[in-house]
């Protein structure tokens, strides 16, 4: 519990940053605080679990080859405006676990205008990502009889604790989705 106080309390602290116009630094924090490779809020994940990345042509003639499906390089951060888990001129790769989490995600675009790519990680490549899902999987019965799966089981059920502020943070709607500012 005090572990998930200490964490609202860091996420309090980079929303006053940023809100305070201290981008950088807001930033700086969040990457030191919540994506160590020890952190309890990254999950490595393998080579044989699909991630999608989705994107709204502007015309039907228009196509996107490999490299737009990938973020936005960082000699274009000018485009990058700020969204749910965006901010402006940071250059980042948001994927999701389906095609209809991107869809959704976008605010559920017309179909015939979506380009949607698989991304997989070569094969013995693990990766650390913020992980903000919430599955039936992450309820946890902790009783066994078996004490390393227990202790599994608990170790799971305190990073789902843990990542519960932030993933609330990040599902709060913003005042106004056409302002060029979003809170």
């Amino acid at each position: 519990l005090e572990r998930v106080k200490m964490y609202c309390n860091q996420l309090l602290e980079i929303y006053d940053l940023y809100m305070g116009g201290k981008i950088g630094q807001a930033v700086e924090l969040m990457r030191d605080r919540f994506t160590s490779e020890e952190s309890m809020f990254t999950d490595d994940i393998s080579s044989t679990i699909p991630m999608y990345r989705a994107r709204v042509q502007d015309s039907l003639c228009m196509a996107f080859n490999v490299k737009d499906m990938f973020h936005v390089p960082f000699e274009k951060r000018g485009k990058i405006v700020n969204n749910r888990f965006s901010i402006t001129g940071y250059p980042c790769l948001y994927l999701g676990m389906s095609i209809l989490a991107c869809w959704e995600e976008m605010h559920k675009p017309i179909l015939d205008n979506l380009s949607v790519s698989r991304f997989l990680l070569k094969n013995g490549i693990q990766k650390n990502i913020i992980n903000l899902c919430w599955h039936s999987t992450t309820i946890y019965d902790l009783d066994t009889n078996d004490d390393d799966e227990q202790n599994l089981r608990k170790l799971r059920a305190l990073r789902l604790l843990q990542r519960y502020p932030l993933m609330i943070a990040c599902s709060i709607r913003t005042f106004d989705p056409e302002a060029p500012f979003k809170e």
